[in-house]
């Protein structure tokens, strides 16, 4: 709008002269005594009382650029940063930690888009469907019980032998106690361990879990989810080869 301005015999101008906008503004700017329309002339006196005119060897497009940086720096400290919807309904989980799992897990994007769905509460579970009034029952079509997404991988069909033995593996990997396996860590992993390479390794697998489970949920078997993740782990090293060390700890499948 300002070079707009400069143009002779233009209305943009011809009000800019009126008001007296064609040049530096006061700080702050007397907001009141403009008309309210034009609307987009009143809020150019707004803004520009915080931004110094271009000077003789500022391009346009770096002027521009000027005005839309400073513009966002005043809207974002003018208002704080909402928190997304999964963390204002879960606000006791470790939401730092569980992002920085995310996006560093190694891992394919079609399985990092199914957690990525998992984190966010909007996989089409029973349960939910029938929260939003999507389908008459919430309950599971396979054993009856309420069709929640932790049901789903850790206790429907063959998911309690299936988390009983991956939770067994996980516990190896750390040298504790499978009791010590939260069920949480399979939707919401917000644990950290050291070294970086069986973090890594725990995220795989757990990650891997939960896409099978929510992919393949009916008729299978735990010795068909040992294959699955033997074969998911011969695929990425043959795609990706494992960072450093993280396939010692995955050659315990």
């Amino acid at each position: 709008m300002y070079y707009q301005g400069t143009r002779e015999k233009t209305a943009t101008a011809a009000w800019l002269r009126e008001w007296e906008l064609a040049g530096p503004l006061p700080n702050p700017p007397h907001a009141a005594a403009y008309p309210c329309t034009p609307t987009y002339v009143r809020m150019y006196a707004m803004d520009m009382a915080y931004i110094p005119p271009p000077n003789t060897n500022e391009t346009l497009k770096l002027f521009r650029k000027r005005i839309y940086s400073t513009l966002h720096t005043m809207a974002t400290a003018a208002s704080s940063a909402r928190a997304i919807r999964i963390e204002t309904m879960h606000p006791n989980h470790n939401w730092p930690q569980i992002w920085r799992n995310l996006h560093d897990a190694w891992i394919p994007d079609m399985v990092c888009s199914v957690w990525y769905e998992t984190i966010h509460g909007i996989m089409p579970t029973k349960e939910r469907l029938h929260r939003i009034a999507l389908t008459d029952t919430n309950q599971c079509t396979n054993c009856g019980q309420i069709d929640m997404l932790l049901h789903r991988v850790t206790d429907c069909g063959a998911g309690k032998p299936i988390w009983n033995w991956t939770r067994t593996l996980l516990a190896r990997i750390l040298n504790t106690r499978p009791q010590r396996i939260p069920d949480g860590w399979t939707i919401r992993p917000q644990f950290h361990t050291r070294p970086s390479q069986r973090h890594g390794a725990m995220l795989w697998i757990l990650d891997h879990l939960l896409y099978y489970r929510t992919q393949y949920h009916n008729q299978t078997t735990l010795q068909d989810y040992a294959d699955f993740l033997r074969l998911a782990r011969w695929k990425a090293h043959r795609k990706d080869p494992h960072p450093k060390g993280l396939r010692n700890y995955l050659h315990m499948i």
